[in-house]
């Protein structure tokens, strides 16, 4: 019995066509974990490690004894490719680079937008697999073959944490970039058929070939890659993206160049790579662009791989892989045959129980009916007792209320004729000390006017005794004034007198020098004495107009004093 290989074949490429530029990373939740399903069971095999539980998730066997990186069967039945031991490296941390914060200016210039196509020529070395029961056989050392109900047949590699494509190396070739894997199976899982994330990688395996089934992402300096999504519900996590700087693309350990952490932010600032090769009916990966290699300085030469570097067959070899499947064809046939088997029998199993659990279920609800009903007559039972016994208490209830209506109607009208008569004795007083609150009021507002009266009689006798203070004050400061004016006259008399004996004195000394000056001097004298004259004329004037506008001004003030004081 074979799984249809064919169909596989076939479907592989069409969904990466499909996808063309939306290889993508979707932020939906992942999907549920594949296992082998509840009641599965391994086969009996020496090679293989012990059957999984029911239930469990695919089987992540121990190593088998004696095994090694690069472990090949005897030579009698050996696994096809015989890969060398991979080269073991010096470890060396991984680069701390800090991670983009940001998409590239312009995306367009690295990768996105419509898928490109390019025909190639040149052919893969070999032949490839003719049918997947090689791999049932040729596997089956180094992981575990289970039913899963999505993908059928599924390899699961023994180390559970395995994640392809990152124990190897790139090479650039004619029919685009291949992965050369280190793995001892990485020959078939690399090259054919598809990985899927199912909380682990697993295997599903096809015919057709390619140089990796891989999608890309490009970015200004790095670029990355993870295992390609192919047909609905199937996803990659963030974190198993493969990301290392553009120079070591193509070194020969490019794991120690991958980063470890920010994986997030590496995939969220790139952009996919669409660009593929058509050769013939093959669609094929081409890898990261030609511009972005030359931008970045990649040294990407195409090389020539041997056939078991990319998973390809001799004539030879490929007789003998056929040979080996067929060999143990029947055995692998019986195994997918008993877990059809095991699965028919858990389907009529399941059917079985589902058919119990109904029949349960309707005997339930059928006695959940008859109890229904049989409450249904019990409670008509008490309901029409309860009727009767409520009827009863109603007529009761009724006579009593009647009787206590009229009762209270009684003691209703006996309170209004009261409240009527206190209501009326009320108003009366209210009147009462209405009449007296007013014949208080008329007592007190003639109390004010009368307190009004004296407190304007005070005011008006205020006021007289101010003015009065204040034409005294006003006579007082025009006698001062007068006495000044006397003092002051006096005074100017006084030094008048005395200015004229000086002016004698001097005059009679110059009479005797000149006679001519002398005349001058008495004209000058008169001229003195007339402007003297006058001045003193025009000072007893400005002084009489002084003491006017002084008394005036006395007169004002003591009436802004009368005024303060009222």
């Amino acid at each position: 019995m074979r799984l249809p290989s064919v169909k596989l074949s076939v479907w592989l490429p069409l969904c990466l066509l499909a996808a063309g530029g939306a290889c993508y990373v979707p932020a939906s939740a992942p999907p549920p974990s594949y296992g082998p399903g509840p009641g599965y069971q391994q086969p009996n095999d020496p090679t293989q490690p012990a059957p999984a539980p029911p239930g469990a998730p695919p089987p992540v066997a121990s190593d088998p004894p004696g095994y090694q990186p690069g472990y090949a069967p005897p030579a009698a039945e050996p696994a096809y490719p015989p890969a060398p031991p991979p080269a073991q490296p010096s470890y060396a941390p991984p680069p701390t680079a800090a991670p983009p914060t940001a998409m590239p200016p312009d995306p367009g210039a690295y990768a996105g937008g419509a898928p490109t196509y390019d025909n190639v020529d040149a052919d893969a070395p070999g032949s490839t697999v003719s049918s997947v029961d090689v791999f049932y056989n040729d596997l089956a050392p180094y992981g575990s073959w289970y039913n899963d109900p999505t993908y059928g047949w599924v390899f699961a590699p023994n180390d559970g944490s395995y994640a392809p494509y990152t124990n190897g190396h790139w090479a650039d070739t004619d029919y685009g970039f291949t992965w050369v894997s280190g793995d001892p199976f990485g020959w078939a899982t690399d090259h054919y058929g598809h990985w899927v994330w199912a909380n682990r990688w697993i295997w599903a395996p096809s015919t057709v070939w390619g140089p990796a089934w891989v999608q890309w992402r490009e970015g200004p300096g790095y670029v990355g890659w993870a295992p390609a999504v192919v047909g609905p519900g199937t996803y990659v996590p963030e974190n198993q993206w493969r990301f290392v700087p553009a120079g070591n693309l193509l070194s020969p350990n490019v794991g120690r160049y991958c980063f470890t952490g920010n994986l997030t932010t590496y995939v969220r600032s790139t952009a996919p790579v669409n660009r593929f090769y058509r050769h013939g009916n093959d669609v094929w990966v081409a890898g990261p662009h030609d511009d972005w290699l030359r931008r970045n300085r990649v040294d990407a030469r195409h090389q020539a791989l041997g056939l078991q570097q990319v998973g390809r067959y001799t004539d030879a070899q490929r007789w003998e892989a056929e040979r080996r499947a067929q060999q143990r064809q029947a055995e692998w046939d019986a195994r997918r045959a008993q877990a059809q088997s095991r699965q028919s029998s858990q389907d009529q199993q399941r059917q079985a129980d589902e058919q119990r659990r109904w029949q349960a279920q309707q005997q339930r609800q059928a006695d959940e009916q008859r109890r229904r009903d049989d409450e249904a007559r019990r409670h008509g039972d008490d309901e029409q007792r309860r009727q009767a016994a409520l009827q009863v208490r109603q007529q009761q209830d009724q006579a009593r209320r009647q009787a206590d209506d009229q009762r209270r109607m009684q003691e209703q009208q006996q309170r209004q004729l009261q409240q009527e008569q206190q209501r009326q004795a009320e108003e009366q007083r209210r009147l009462q000390d209405q009449q007296r609150r007013q014949m208080e009021d008329q007592q007190r507002r003639q109390d004010q006017q009368r307190r009004q009266a004296d407190d304007q009689r005070r005011q008006q006798d205020d006021q007289r005794r101010q003015q009065q203070a204040q034409d005294d004050a006003r006579r007082q400061q025009q006698q001062q004034q007068q006495q000044q004016q006397q003092r002051q006259a006096e005074e100017q008399r006084r030094q008048q007198q005395q200015q004229a004996q000086d002016d004698a004195r001097k005059q009679q000394q110059q009479q005797q020098q000149q006679q001519r000056q002398a005349d001058e001097q008495r004209r000058q004298d008169d001229d003195q004495r007339r402007r003297v004259a006058e001045d003193q004329r025009k000072q007893s004037d400005d002084h009489g107009r002084g003491k006017d506008n002084k008394s005036r001004g006395g007169d004002k003030h003591h009436d802004d004093d009368q005024g303060r004081g009222h």
